[in-house]
């Protein structure tokens, strides 16, 4: 069972490199972790982000809620088929 980090500092999570924080913090290297983090969401019912790059976002203030953020690298092929050529 993965836990979150508390107040964890996003600097390292945005373009802009602005000094705030999340309340609580999932770095997820699988589906199973994605869903041990959403699970806790749900039963801590607290505001709630999908953070990737960071790019497309700009942090004022601290973030009060659960940041998730998706670190699985990698494309799996699983089928190698015709049927949409």
């Amino acid at each position: 069972m993965i836990t979150p980090r508390n107040n964890y500092p996003l600097k390292d999570h945005n373009t802009f490199g602005l000094n705030v924080s999340a309340e609580k913090f999932f770095s997820v290297n699988t589906i199973e972790e994605t869903m041990q983090a959403i699970e806790f969401v749900k039963r801590a019912n607290l505001p709630h982000l999908i953070l990737g790059g960071g790019s497309n976002i700009l942090f004022t203030s601290n973030y009060k809620g659960v940041i998730i953020h998706p670190n699985i690298k990698g494309i799996e092929v699983t089928a190698d088929t015709n049927e949409y050529i």
